[in-house]
């Protein structure tokens, strides 16, 4: 009901008169009201989104004033479209030109005759490659990320855990020890920790070893301070605590291993910068085992000797009988499966959104059957004047892939500006994000765009070409 408001109207508005006329009748000129929204739409849109880029957290209103800007600009950017139709389609041209000669020229010709028709066409391809486009950009900079952050601060060269995410058997960190090639095997531990209020997972392990499996970045006080009754915190949890190094509280241990609560006193002896390899608080692993899953560890960091890291993994699991429930990682698997996540669901939205590259492919299809059936006579003459079959194939051919492009090109520019200025809201989860834009895929998506003008305009096309010389030209 909506979408025929408009076409209703205007339909309603011709006089009986004008169905005497050509069926060629040009295009309507003027367009400033719609210049005008758009332009509207659009810079509302753009300051919206510029305004997000400063923000650092996803907070839920931060988030809807993103979406509202992302409606707003591609909003702005369809309503604009015919107006930016004539320049992108003219420099389309010039390369068409300049590669297929009058084929190319005419295409040119045909695309920027009705503007508004054009951008209709290349509208559903746009806004689907405005998706797409956007969260691959916003998916390969959180991977990115997300491959910096998985082992950051991470020296030990694998981890041992449970594959099911239950705790490890306490034996298994000293079977790992006796495995030759091993110079240290650490085992970390994690529970509950409330201090004043504010709850933490704290990781226990022995203050000895640390400095041969992560390297922390403290900020006050030092690891060597670690010891029962002594724990170090990050800066973000001393920051919502308010504590300092010296300070002595009373913190609460809880969590899943079913026991009651305990409280004991506890010394801050460091505040270290936020590390992937340990939780928001470090303890000694007896304060901690005590309260972990399953009275268990959480995995086991295994440094091996200068030069003995290679091939050592499967030695590791030839200590632990093999067992499948056990998963030994490098860094390497370490940073792949963190990512992994990332671009399976990626893959499940290309997925989805695919069904907008059929619709783009019906709708330049549509479009061009419409513009074969106006230009009848046309086509005819064209013949007429010398230009063979395959050279109407290829006018068509050039002009759908002009329309694909002006579409695709409109989609990723939008794309990749939504994505880099909604980046920021994930600065608060992820630190490191940056915006990483990968050409090669967006690459990909312009040759796509391209094979979708070819495949759309296989049958008119065809249609075209095969059309009779006089009969064309005799057609009212």
């Amino acid at each position: 009901m909506l979408a025929a408001w408009l076409p209703s109207r205007k339909a309603a508005k011709i006089a009986p008169v004008e169905a005497l006329s050509s069926i060629e009748a040009s295009a309507p000129a003027g367009m400033r009201v719609r210049n005008a929204l758009g332009a509207l739409l659009t810079g509302a849109g753009v300051a919206v989104m510029l305004y997000v880029s400063t923000l650092d957290n996803g907070a839920e209103t931060n988030l809807l004033l993103a979406m509202s800007g992302s409606f707003l600009t591609l909003a702005g950017t369809i309503v604009l479209a015919p107006l930016l139709s004539r320049p992108l389609v003219f420099l389309a041209g010039r390369v068409t030109t300049r590669f297929f000669g009058v084929s190319g020229k005419l295409a040119q010709e045909n695309a920027l005759r009705n503007p508004r028709r054009t951008a209709a066409t290349a509208s559903a391809l746009m806004i689907g490659l405005t998706l797409i486009t956007g969260l691959t950009v916003a998916g390969h900079s959180v991977d990115q990320a997300t491959s910096r952050a998985a082992v950051q601060g991470l020296t030990a060269d694998y981890r041992v855990a449970n594959s099911a995410y239950l705790g490890l058997d306490p034996k298994l960190a000293d079977r790992i020890a006796d495995v030759p090639g091993v110079a240290g095997a650490t085992p970390l531990a994690s529970a509950g920790l409330t201090v004043d209020g504010e709850y933490a997972s704290v990781s226990g392990l022995d203050p000895k070893q640390l400095d041969k499996v992560a390297d922390i970045d403290f900020t006050s006080g030092s690891a060597a301070a670690l010891g029962p009754g002594r724990i170090a915190v990050s800066e973000t949890y001393a920051g919502r605590a308010g504590l300092r190094t010296g300070d002595i509280v009373t913190g609460r241990f809880d969590l899943d291993s079913g026991k009651p609560a305990r409280l004991k006193q506890l010394t801050v002896v460091g505040v270290y910068a936020e590390n992937r390899v340990v939780a928001g608080v470090v303890g000694d692993l007896g304060d901690v085992l005590p309260y972990a899953m399953d009275g268990g560890y959480d995995s086991v960091l295994v440094k091996a000797e200068p030069g003995r890291a290679a091939g050592l993994d499967r030695e590791i699991r030839s200590a632990l009988g093999d067992s499948p429930l056990l998963k030994v990682q490098s860094r390497e698997q370490i940073t792949r499966e963190e990512s992994g996540e990332i671009d399976v669901m990626l893959d499940m939205m290309y997925g989805l959104l695919g069904m907008a590259v059929v619709i783009a492919i019906l709708g330049v299809i549509n479009t061009l059957a419409m513009s074969v059936h106006e230009r009848t006579r046309e086509i005819g003459m064209l013949r007429a004047i010398g230009l063979d079959r395959t050279g109407i194939r290829r006018m068509v051919r050039l002009e759908s892939v002009v329309i694909s492009l002006f579409g695709a090109v409109l989609g990723i520019g939008t794309g990749v500006f939504l994505a880099w200025t909604g980046g920021s809201l994930t600065a608060s989860g992820l630190p490191d994000y940056t915006t990483t834009v990968p050409w090669p895929r967006l690459a990909l998506f312009l040759a796509l765009a391209v094979l979708i003008g070819i495949l759309a305009s296989i049958w008119p096309a065809g249609r075209a070409a095969r059309l009779n010389m006089l009969r064309a030209i005799s057609s009212q």
